[in-house]
């Protein structure tokens, strides 16, 4: 298999959700309720965000560089960051610049092969994993009282290796049905586009019905 192509796929969704759900369960189970309702608003935040800037920039973006902002980098900056910070908060001090410097390299990793592979720009990349990266900072803080109590972390790591080795190489594709929601979008309601002109910001409606690319 090709390495990009093995990088990139750590960041899928397909292997992201079911370690998405596995982190709630970690945290039910270890009764961390105000972090478990912190990973859920989370989550929703940044997939729904993720979600509408396609469907936005797909739509209105004149820049043909910022078309479709990376979901892979914001789901992997967004869980595997929260993965190796839970971690981090219950090892010794010295082993977690270890963590740290680990997961900066697979976020990079998995950045670098999004545009590499030519799936985005670097900006696309770059705001994906900003979204991704503010979602786990709320998260992380929030949970950050529970860490106090010493918490199994072992088995949160080893289930998130075990959905690895299950569903890396599996592809959930979302942007065909975000595509499909900003053609509709554009040619039943129209364009509403913010454009900046003259130091001023405008919304204007324009009465489209050409396909959505």
């Amino acid at each position: 298999m090709n390495l990009l192509v093995l990088i990139t796929g750590l960041g899928d969704a397909a292997l992201l959700l079911p370690a998405s759900a596995g982190i709630l369960l970690w945290l039910t189970c270890n009764r961390c309720w105000r972090a478990a309702a912190w990973w859920l608003v989370a989550f929703a935040l940044c997939t729904g965000a993720i979600a509408l800037l396609k469907i936005y920039f797909g739509v209105c973006s004149a820049n043909p560089d910022l078309r479709s902002p990376s979901g892979h980098a914001c789901l992997s900056a967004l869980v595997y960051g929260s993965l190796l910070g839970i971690a981090g908060m219950h090892i010794e001090a010295r082993q977690r610049y270890c963590v740290a410097a680990a997961g900066a390299a697979l976020l990079l990793g998995i950045g670098w092969s999004r545009v590499a592979l030519g799936a985005h720009s670097v900006i696309e990349t770059l705001i994906g994993m900003g979204i991704g990266l503010a979602g786990m900072a709320a998260f992380l803080a929030a949970y950050r009282n529970d860490a106090e109590t010493p918490r199994p972390v072992a088995g949160l790591l080893l289930a998130a290796i075990l959905l690895g080795v299950l569903f890396h190489g599996q592809a959930l594709h979302a942007e065909p049905l975000l595509h499909w929601a900003g053609s509709y979008l554009r040619s039943a309601l129209g364009t509403g586009c913010v454009t900046a002109h003259g130091g001023a910001f405008f919304i204007g409606f324009e009465k489209a019905s050409t396909a959505f690319y």
